[in-house]
């Protein structure tokens, strides 16, 4: 996928295989920020020269889909209205918000670093190293120089849930329990 903005300042994404065509994204405001920052990941690694790697991007995968309307179209029967008339295209985005944060990137950053060492010595390990295993431990060390560089990304401290405290739901019954005591706080009957 290609994010860019068009002449009019709007966002647009490209998808591999389907480059010919540039998508337009409209959505409603609260998901504008995701776009934004989709569009801010692509732009910092390639004015660096690829000195980021893309493991950090905030946007893991995307996925266009073609949803059938049931409307009769602009104007007449749904029998002569154009299908993209009647139905619209949808993008569907998975993204990783721990990488929306500088402590979440921190993390992911040390895992995914450790994740590469041990495949590295793994490979090492080995012994006998052909062609192909000698460029896998090049790509990954690359990967891991590149790992380092961070993309900006906002301070926020990170949530630490509580999990001693347990929420249940049963029909209309909400039960608060401390599981190490097996304390029940509350029941809400609705």
């Amino acid at each position: 996928m290609t994010w860019f903005k068009n002449h009019k300042g709007r966002i647009c994404v490209k998808f591999n295989g389907l480059s010919e065509h540039t998508f337009e994204v409209y959505c409603d405001q609260r998901y504008l920020h995701w776009f934004q920052r989709f569009l801010e990941d692509q732009q910092i690694k390639h004015e660096s020269k690829n000195q980021h790697s893309s493991s950090l991007f905030t946007l893991r995968s995307g996925r266009i889909t073609w949803l059938e309307g049931e409307n009769k179209g602009i104007r007449g029967s749904a029998a002569t209205a154009a299908p993209w008339n009647i139905h619209r295209l949808s993008l569907y985005c998975c993204v990783n918000t721990c990488l929306w944060t500088d402590e979440g990137t921190k993390l992911v950053r040390q895992e995914k670093a450790e994740e590469i060492a041990k495949t590295i010595t793994k490979t090492k390990e080995k012994g006998d190293r052909q062609e192909k295993q000698l460029a896998h431990i090049k790509r990954k060390n690359s990967t891991l120089a590149r790992i380092n560089n961070s993309f900006p990304r906002p301070s926020k401290p990170l949530h630490k849930g509580q999990s001693h405290v347990l929420v249940g739901l049963q029909s209309l019954t909400i039960c608060l329990y401390i599981a190490l005591t097996l304390n029940l706080l509350t029941v809400t009957n609705n």
